[in-house]
């Protein structure tokens, strides 16, 4: 599983599995090196969503041009898996940073689950952690506070769409939660440690997910159904992977062995997909282009030409529910809308036969190319 053959080029997206006690930067760095030493011509490696060093989890990492489409890459919630020590103090919130342990009694079984309970699927609002990448004045948060120097930060409003307990053995309370994503996994450790009415910060963390992004799951899926050499696209258990490239990488001295889930570069965007093969030579130069009106017209249908262009039951369609769902989809599109909310333009990975392209098609049929040529 470790032939850079797997791939067609080094311009990638990809999950991996950072270790703790590393940055994100420093294990993106140590990634590519390896890659290369195995024959791959990565002259840039960056990443979506910084983990803190002593975090460790799935980080989605870019390659090469493919770093261009890392702000094209939205995700709504990410979950991951904390352990809280209560009675730790620290001036970060997590291990890495410890000033004192207090020795603390036991809570209750039934405390804790209240308590994890009065923030579990809320709206919570807390300031981020001093020790965080947070701007100030154009310099980051955990600069700042590593001098000693004083600062505010902004408060910011994080939704925990679910939250579990998994173990509570005295001091150590784990715990499983999805929350929006810019959230402080740390600063939620902090929250619940407050609320029961003590000092606390995490001494453990891993990100699990991204939304429909799991590394441990899709490595597992792949690999069960795995029946050829070739590493052939269509296994029928997850889509978004291309194959899994195997490598050793080396932090302090040591060779630790991960595997990198390579993903599909069309499902990692989540942009509508449009075949315009036979505008390719035009969209090879960057020309302008004006499509057929044909295209347009059925990229356009309004809402109410929408509902009548799908065989829904005409219950289904007047219901509250499904327009409600219409609504929430339009509003979070990437589509652009005049003043009275009318759609002018759409968002498109738009696929010209020898690449891709990010477009918006326009009404008129016009497109503006928001990243073109995109390596297959």
């Amino acid at each position: 599983m470790n032939s850079k053959n797997n791939i067609k080029n080094s311009d990638f997206l990809a999950l991996a599995f950072k270790i703790p006690n590393i940055s994100s930067l420093s294990f993106a760095n140590a990634i590519k090196h390896s890659l290369n030493k195995s024959g791959f011509n990565i002259a840039k490696m960056g990443f979506l969503g910084t983990l803190d060093p002593f975090a460790c989890g799935q980080l989605l990492l870019a390659s090469n041009t493919y770093t261009r489409l890392l702000n094209h890459i939205n995700v709504a919630y990410k979950t991951y898996r904390a352990t809280l020590f209560l009675g730790l103090n620290s001036a970060s919130l997590d291990s890495e940073n410890v000033e004192c342990v207090d020795i603390l009694p036991p809570f209750s079984s039934d405390r804790i689950c209240k308590v994890l309970d009065s923030i579990n699927r809320r709206e919570v609002e807390y300031e981020p952690p001093k020790f965080s990448a947070k701007q100030i004045n154009g310099q980051r948060a955990y600069n700042l506070a590593r001098k000693g120097v004083s600062f505010n930060i902004k408060h910011i409003k994080t939704h925990i769409k679910n939250m579990d307990l998994l173990n509570y053995c005295h001091p150590f309370l784990s715990f499983e939660i999805t929350l929006s994503s810019g959230g402080y996994v740390r600063s939620v450790g902090d929250l619940i440690a407050r609320r029961l009415g003590v000092c606390g910060a995490l001494c453990y963390l891993e990100r699990v997910c991204e939304d429909d992004f799991c590394y441990l799951d899709s490595i597992k899926s792949f690999e069960s159904s795995f029946v050829s050499k070739d590493f052939g696209r269509n296994f029928g258990v997850d889509s978004k992977l291309d194959s899994i490239i195997s490598t050793n990488f080396n932090f302090q001295g040591i060779n630790y062995p991960t595997k990198l889930a390579m993903l599909n570069i069309e499902s990692a965007l989540k942009y509508d997909k449009i075949n315009l093969a036979k505008y390719e030579k035009d969209a090879l130069c960057g020309r302008k282009i004006k499509l057929d009106s044909k295209i347009t017209k059925n990229i356009f249908l309004d809402s109410k030409d929408f509902l009548e262009s799908n065989s829904l039951d005409s219950a289904i369609k007047d219901s509250k529910i499904y327009n409600s769902r219409l609504e929430s989809s339009l509003k979070d599109s990437k589509d652009l809308q005049d003043s009275k909310g009318i759609i002018e333009s759409k968002r498109f990975l738009a696929d010209f036969n020898s690449h891709f392209s990010i477009i918006d098609i326009y009404k008129n049929g016009e497109i503006k190319y928001i990243l073109n040529n995109i390596k297959k």
